[in-house]
């Protein structure tokens, strides 16, 4: 299937990037919903205007390297990421209960 950027509205590729994101996501005891900044948004969106092909796990390996990236800048955030699901990337606040060995602070 082809993702075109004409194919899409700004509303269909926003809820396209947070489908697949969110697909990945380990709800916690107290979970904090993701937030992609607009940068973030707009490097997708000159992405899709560069490659007519763009398949579905391709376009989630740039979310997860994008949301790393900006999110590795804060303090406040951690990554939980879980040996049982491959691929698998949740962001989540300090206040969540997590085992330790699953932790991985950036």
């Amino acid at each position: 299937m082809i993702y075109n950027d004409s194919n899409y509205s700004v509303s269909q590729k926003l809820l396209k990037v947070n489908k697949i994101v969110q697909q990945y996501l380990i709800p916690g005891e107290s979970y904090a919903q993701l937030y992609i900044p607009r940068s973030v948004i707009d490097h997708f969106h000159a992405t899709y205007k560069k490659s007519e092909e763009l398949p579905p796990i391709t376009l989630f390996d740039e979310v997860e390297k994008v949301v790393i990236e900006t999110v590795r800048k804060t303090s406040y955030q951690k990554f939980i990421r879980s040996a049982n699901i491959r691929r698998l990337l949740a962001m989540t606040v300090q206040d969540i209960k997590v085992m330790p060995e699953n932790v991985i602070e950036l």
